[in-house]
């Protein structure tokens, strides 16, 4: 009946509903990060009264994301609960007092994170937004990784969004793990007496990459043997190719990952 009255526009359906600042970000907080900043910054220009300030000050505290803001003099005049939270501080140690030197004076490689390079720094002198990652220095002295989402607003503050990202980060570092892995059992096996030959089981059994100690073994180097016109299949014996290319269509039939031959 909801949907019927709705679509008719009978009331209590008749009129349109007034939708807040307030109602936009209660929606969208958690689905565009990056937006979220831009509706704040907008919130602080139409937000006049004490009231509003209020109302809106008591949705930043309940956001999934830390979020501050900034004088022109680099100086926090507001924080919400999640950047408190996420820092380590009391509010009390971060409102007015400069942010850069409270939890971004250094780089996570322990050098000087000097002010000029500081994309809030920049924001607040030239009024552009930002969206890049960074590190904040927690109060226990260890490093955090944000994403930091920045803009100014017309009353010479700047906001700031920030986002824990210590999860892709553990996940970034993983890859590049496994990344240095390989390229050290790559460089192990180039090095050796052992060659490391990948290609595809299509017609002529194309050769997508070949280790670089080829030519001392096999006598081919590796952008003779990557040529479309070289044929894998010329380097097996005649007596055992029909016998290879059984095993290996058994195999994908099979769709066993490895196999040995000898």
């Amino acid at each position: 009946v909801e949907e019927i009255l709705r679509t008719l526009k009978a009331p209590p359906f008749d009129k349109t509903p007034e939708v807040g600042l307030a109602d936009i970000i209660l929606k969208y907080q958690e689905s565009f990060f990056v937006s979220l900043v831009f509706l704040i910054a907008f919130a602080f220009f139409v937000f006049k009264n004490t009231k509003e300030r209020n109302l809106f000050h008591l949705l930043l505290s309940h956001m999934g994301e830390g979020v501050y803001g900034v004088d022109k003099s680099g100086r926090c005049v507001w924080v919400n609960k999640k950047a408190i939270e996420l820092l380590g501080y009391e509010e009390k140690e971060i409102v007015g007092v400069n942010q850069h030197y409270l939890f971004h004076h250094h780089k996570v490689d322990g050098r000087v994170y000097g002010e000029a390079d500081c994309p809030i720094f920049l924001s607040s002198k030239d009024g552009k937004s930002r969206s890049v990652n960074d590190w904040f220095v927690k109060k226990d002295g260890s490093f955090l990784p944000v994403s930091l989402t920045i803009t100014s607003t017309s009353k010479n503050e700047t906001i700031v969004v920030f986002r824990d990202i210590s999860h892709e980060r553990e996940v970034e570092l993983k890859k590049e793990a496994l990344q240095r892995e390989l390229v050290a059992e790559r460089d192990l096996f180039s090095s050796g007496p052992v060659v490391v030959i990948t290609w595809l089981p299509s017609e002529n059994w194309p050769v997508t990459y070949v280790s670089a100690n080829v030519a001392d073994l096999l006598g081919f180097t590796p952008s003779e043997m990557i040529d479309e016109h070289f044929v894998y299949a010329e380097l097996i014996h005649p007596d055992d190719l029909s016998m290879v290319a059984a095993e290996v269509s058994a195999y994908m039939e099979a769709k066993q990952d490895a196999f040995e031959q000898s």
